[in-house]
């Protein structure tokens, strides 16, 4: 079964053929509305091409903040543990092991989902869009533990590190971009959406793709009859 992007990028490839149609046609194609003349209808499809690129860019731009933020995932982990490791190293701080223990095995059970980018029309109440959501608070949930683990290094009197990538300032500073991350990721659900939305006006709207073109199989119809080869012709183009 084709994605959503392969399907609007082949309706756009049929509106091409009837634009090269229709523009060849002798006489010349002459319908009484403007907006059905190849002029207009190129525009139409210019639009529609516009409209296939940002939406197929969305998708790229969504997946590759999914993979950016698995790799976040995977990296904090490793870095909570080599924190543990750090505070279990040192008798001195033997009390101030359970906050970090605690949010490190938190850390190590949560459970992330790879999510792939909302379907096409997909409705709010969907079950992918509750897993998605799921995915979500999981995600700013680690967000936190990090946070939190931050906080209770700061407690440690005395808490010093071989590798300053375990320090109290780059353990908060990782939570930090966590949350940043997970603030793009919603950001940019919101705009493929919105590119998808716009995109669907132009191709199934009142005077989007779909109309136009078979408004002007009427008007080939019209002005060439029934049995033309120029209506036959067009009529063999599918919408």
């Amino acid at each position: 079964m084709p994605n959503a992007e392969t399907t609007f990028v082949d309706r756009h490839a049929r509106g091409v053929t009837l634009h090269t149609t229709i523009a060849a046609f002798v006489p010349p194609f002459a319908p009484s509305n403007e907006r059905l003349q190849t002029t207009q209808f190129a525009t139409l499809l210019d639009d529609a091409k516009n409209a296939n690129s940002q939406a197929s860019a969305a998708v790229d731009a969504y997946s590759a903040k999914v993979a950016q933020r698995t790799d976040l995932a995977t990296a904090s982990k490793q870095r909570a543990t080599r924190v543990l490791a750090q505070v279990r190293s040192n008798p001195n701080w033997k009390t101030h092991r359970e906050p970090v223990e605690r949010h490190v095995a938190k850390m190590s059970s949560q459970r992330l989902s790879r999510p792939k980018p909302p379907a096409e029309g997909e409705a709010p109440e969907s079950e992918a869009k509750e897993k998605r959501n799921q995915g979500e608070r999981g995600h700013a949930e680690m967000a936190q533990h990090v946070r939190n683990i931050a906080s209770a290094l700061a407690k440690i009197p005395n808490y010093t590190v071989p590798s300053e990538d375990l320090s109290v300032s780059a353990i908060d500073a990782l939570a930090t971009t966590y949350d940043s991350l997970n603030r793009e990721m919603a950001a940019l659900e919101v705009d493929l959406d919105r590119k998808r939305t716009a995109r669907k006006a132009l191709y199934d709207g009142e005077t989007g793709l779909k109309e136009t073109m078979k408004s002007i199989k009427d008007a080939v119809k019209a002005q060439y009859g029934t049995k033309s080869a120029q209506y036959l012709e067009a009529r063999s183009v599918r919408l």
